[in-house]
């Protein structure tokens, strides 16, 4: 169960499991210049120190299960420190501390979230800077607001997004649809049935979002799951086929 990093040379690959007890991160961990690969479960702390003494040079893959940090600059601190990573997989717990959760990786290529379903009058938010990112899959229940930046990269998308509880139910449709705009340049995109519900500006209830949408200029494949013929699951469709040019297929499941 324990995992060891020793200076100034330590293991290419690390994995660490703890569902008895919260493990504290040793603070060698952080600086250790030949991991590549680290794969982190259960009851463990990401207890990320201080500015300047968190760097992880070679790391390409991270993957977070279930895990827990001190505050939300835990978060913030630990991607901006793995300058090369390229694939993060991030499964949160309940009750891990954090707001918001900031994701800034200049290299990361590949994104999976799963963020589960969380009732709170937290208002938890979701930040996304990576320029290089080519694959989003994203599972949220959770998050009101959504932040994403420079992801003119990314191609592939995929869209589960829902709110259980929360102050902003009504008019979630609308978030989703800000969401959607910044992702105008992908070209494969799946959403669930969750993602069209809603979808009317706030203050408003006659007027859908849609009309205001960018046009989908890369947009070549659509997959909407959970189709229950509702009128704003309709005028979604129907923007996507009036504003997609370069649309191959759309498939829509039930």
């Amino acid at each position: 169960m324990g995992l060891r990093c020793n200076r100034p040379r330590c293991s290419r690959s690390g994995s660490l499991r703890s569902w008895e007890q919260a493990l504290q991160l040793p603070r060698s961990l952080f600086t250790c210049n030949m991991l590549v690969v680290l794969k982190l479960s259960g009851e463990i702390v990401v207890n990320t120190p201080a500015e300047g003494s968190v760097c992880f040079p070679n790391l390409k893959i991270l993957h977070l299960k279930w895990v827990k940090y001190v505050n939300d600059d835990s978060v913030r601190k630990l991607f901006p420190s793995c300058p090369v990573l390229e694939d993060l997989l991030i499964w949160r717990c309940n009750d891990d501390n954090v707001i918001t959760f900031s994701i800034f990786a200049s290299a990361l290529k590949r994104l999976i979230i799963d963020f589960g379903s969380q009732y709170s009058q937290d208002y938890y938010k979701l930040e996304i800077n990576a320029p290089a990112l080519e694959y989003l899959n994203l599972r949220d229940g959770r998050s009101e607001h959504f932040s994403f930046q420079n992801l003119s990269s990314l191609v592939q998308a995929h869209l589960d997004v829902c709110r259980v509880g929360g102050r902003l139910v009504n008019d979630y449709g609308y978030i989703i649809f800000h969401l959607l705009d910044q992702l105008s340049n992908v070209k494969f995109l799946s959403l669930s049935v969750d993602d069209m519900k809603r979808s009317k500006r706030p203050g408003d209830p006659h007027e859908s979002c849609w009309i205001q949408a960018q046009p989908l200029l890369h947009l070549r494949i659509v997959v909407i799951v959970g189709f229950e013929d509702l009128t704003d699951e309709l005028e979604l469709v129907q923007y996507i086929l009036e504003n997609a040019k370069v649309l191959k297929a759309m498939t829509i499941k039930a």
